[in-house]
C-alpha cells in the first residue's frame, strides 16, 4: 500500500526545511483560511453594508435635503450597518449623515484613565448617533463609484461557497503532491550537479 506524504520531508540534498513550527499544512491551510475569510467579508461587504447604498441610491437621496433615515429605506437599522455609515469605515466613504447634531448621543463622562489612555495612545473617539434619527444620504458626486463598489453583480452565497469549495481542493492537492515536486526538483538539482 501506497503511503502519501503530507509534510515537507526535513532533510533535501539540495536544500533543507528545518522549522518545526512552519510545515508545509500550516502554510497553505493559513493560505486557505485568508482565502474563505476574504470571500466571507466581501460577501458580507457588498450584500448586508451595500444594501444601504443601493437603497439610498434608488430612494434619491443624493443631497442633505433628500436625505432619509434607514428605516425610510426600509432597511432595519442593525447595528453593525450603523457603526459602518458612521465610523470611519469604507460604508462612510459614501454615506453621509446630513443631521449629526440633531441625532448625537452625549458622551458618559470618561475616566481621567480612560482619556489619558487615548490621548497617550492617539486614539480618537468615534461620536455616536441615534440610529432611528439619523438622516443618511449618498451625495452625487460619489454615487457611480458607490453604485460600482457595492453592486451585487458577482457577489451572491453561492459565488462564495464555490470559490471555497475550490480554494478547498487546491489546499488539499497542493499538501499531497508538493513534497514530491519538491523531490523530484532536488532528484533533478542533484543530477545536474554529478554530470
Amino acid at each position: 500500500m501506497i503511503t502519501m506524504k503530507v509534510t515537507l520531508a526535513a532533510f533535501y540534498e539540495n536544500f533543507t526545511f528545518d522549522n518545526p513550527v512552519t510545515t508545509l499544512p500550516i502554510i497553505i491551510w493559513g493560505i486557505f483560511a485568508g482565502f474563505a475569510i476574504a470571500g466571507i467579508l466581501a460577501y458580507y461587504n457588498k450584500t448586508y453594508l451595500g444594501a444601504v447604498v443601493r437603497s439610498l441610491v434608488k430612494k434619491g437621496a443624493n443631497c442633505p435635503e433628500k436625505a432619509i433615515s434607514l428605516g425610510e429605506t426600509g432597511i432595519r437599522a442593525h447595528a453593525l450597518r450603523f457603526h459602518a455609515v458612521c465610523c470611519d469605515r469604507a460604508l462612510s466613504k459614501y454615506v453621509k449623515i446630513a443631521n449629526p447634531e440633531e441625532c448625537e448621543i452625549k458622551a458618559a463622562k470618561e475616566s481621567a484613565f480612560l482619556k489619558g489612555f487615548c490621548r497617550f495612545f492617539s486614539i480618537e473617539r468615534n461620536k455616536k448617533y441615534d440610529a432611528k434619527k439619523a438622516k443618511l444620504y449618498v451625495p452625487e458626486e460619489k454615487r457611480i463609484q458607490a453604485e460600482l463598489r457595492y453592486t451585487e453583480k458577482g457577489t451572491s452565497l453561492a459565488t462564495v461557497a464555490i470559490g471555497i469549495g475550490a480554494a478547498f481542493v487546491v489546499a488539499v492537492v497542493a499538501i499531497r503532491c508538493i513534497p514530491y515536486v519538491l523531490e523530484l526538483v532536488d532528484s533533478v538539482i542533484t543530477m545536474y550537479k554529478n554530470l
